[in-house]
């Protein structure tokens, strides 16, 4: 099916000739700033018109953050984890009506980081963050389109603008004041220093996304299999630096406290049977088996850790074949570990589905390596379908018990392992290694 050219005819006895990129481009930033941004932007100005303050507005996420920033500065370091100062605290900051706040999880240097910003009001806290976290994931974004498109810049912008009106960002993380940002920020740039051959620096950038070790089920791995040594090296280094500094701030104590609470954590946010949240407002292929029928039972368990495995090693043995020609399988190689770290994992929430946008802007640059120009429309498509099925996939999931994002990731994730085996197959005959091991 990739394989066959796709195109998307149009008509031009009805709208003149085809646009080109450029119109396009222009459309596309019309739109947002016309039909997302102007009617937001009204929206809180006619809030604040009629006299209503930020207390007013629906709870945010953000309340988790700036609330452990706000024990750092107040209580000792050894009470952040505690879990009914966590529920105090943020209560104070902003009640929930009819609901508790769940544990903040985070690692201490989260804490200590928020613990700055925490000296603001909470109103200015989150506008500060707010444009931190969008400065983050525009770099992320258009760092991974500089890989993908290195003298196209207006497919750049085009995604851009796409990326920025993706409901995971703009209102699951940008609105809400969640970390995924980080993880754009992350990607994108050890993609874009891997590319220029700064290979350790690309490791020390990677390490970010120590924030969220769920984050890294496949990322690590990926550095193993592939020899990307120097990578690797850079980020265990930046990892041990994030936690050395954790311990000078707060002692070595913490890490126990730490893992004692992210225990708790596991058992109370559904990875155990003992499920506190929502399945449908996550993607991972646990929470969406959840919602199928036996899908809590033995048998459905036992099941879906044989199809778990199964693709583990399948994309264990892609990873390895990578590592002998890993110049032309690099962008495809970072595409299939991000969309699989957001399927065959136990804790995906919809916002840290903001790494689709890494992962579909590599796959779209890498469809030149493969061989696959053809398919640009079919996957043009299939990222439409994404990005507007991001907005109610979790409305759908809700009310029918079937989460059409994860569908759709996993339709992209599998045209991704096909793009990888295709590149071996093109380059059967050929006995150059394109990269060294590190």
């Amino acid at each position: 099916m990739l394989g066959r050219r796709c195109t998307i005819h149009w008509p031009m006895k009805l709208l003149g000739p085809r646009p080109g990129l450029k119109e396009i481009n222009v459309l596309c930033w019309a739109l947002f700033v016309g039909f997302l941004v102007a009617p937001v932007s009204a929206y809180f100005i006619y809030l604040y018109w009629r006299g209503a303050t930020f207390n007013d507005l629906p709870a945010i996420d953000f309340t988790y953050f700036y609330g452990i920033g706000r024990i750092i500065n107040h209580y000792p370091a050894s009470e952040l984890y505690n879990y009914e100062l966590q529920l105090k605290v943020f209560n104070g900051i902003r009640s929930l009506k009819g609901a508790d706040w769940g544990p903040s999880p985070y690692p201490p240097l989260v804490a200590y980081f928020f613990s700055v910003l925490a000296h603001f009001t909470f109103a200015q806290a989150y506008f500060i963050w707010m444009g931190f976290s969008c400065t983050l994931y525009v770099a992320g974004t258009m760092a991974a389109a500089r890989v993908a498109f290195p003298t196209e810049r207006i497919k750049g912008s085009i995604l851009l603008c796409f990326a920025l009106a993706f409901a995971p960002f703009f209102y699951y993380t940008l609105a809400s004041g969640q970390l995924a940002a980080v993880a754009v920020f992350a990607t994108g740039m050890a993609v874009f220093e891997e590319s220029r051959s700064r290979h350790l620096s690309s490791g020390l950038v990677l390490s970010l996304l120590a924030y969220k070790p769920t984050l890294m089920l496949l990322v690590l791995p990926m550095l193993v299999v592939t020899r990307r040594f120097r990578a690797l090296a850079g980020f265990l280094a930046g990892t041990a630096v994030w936690i050395l500094l954790a311990t000078f701030l707060a002692g070595a104590q913490i890490w126990l406290s730490y893992l004692h609470f992210l225990g708790t954590f596991v058992h109370a946010t559904g990875t155990s049977r003992a499920a506190r949240v929502n399945p449908w407002s996550f993607i991972d292929i646990y929470s969406v088996s959840s919602m199928a029928p036996g899908g809590r039972t033995e048998i459905g368990k036992a099941m879906l850790a044989v199809a778990v495995l199964t693709i583990v090693l399948l994309i264990g043995s892609l990873f390895a074949q990578s590592a002998v020609r890993r110049r032309r399988a690099e962008k495809i190689t970072w595409a299939v570990t991000l969309t699989w770290t957001m399927l065959i994992n136990v804790y995906v929430p919809t916002y840290d589905t903001v790494l689709v946008v890494i992962a579909f802007v590599l796959t779209l640059g890498a469809l030149r390596d493969v061989g696959l120009e053809k398919s640009t429309s079919w996957f043009v498509l299939l990222g439409l379908l994404i990005f507007g099925f991001s907005a109610i996939t979790e409305s759908i999931a809700g009310e029918y018990k079937v989460q059409p994002l994860s569908i759709l990731l996993l339709i992209l994730g599998s045209s991704q392992l096909f793009m990888l085996r295709r590149l071996f197959s093109l380059h059967a005959g050929s006995d150059a290694i394109d990269s060294p091991a590190e």
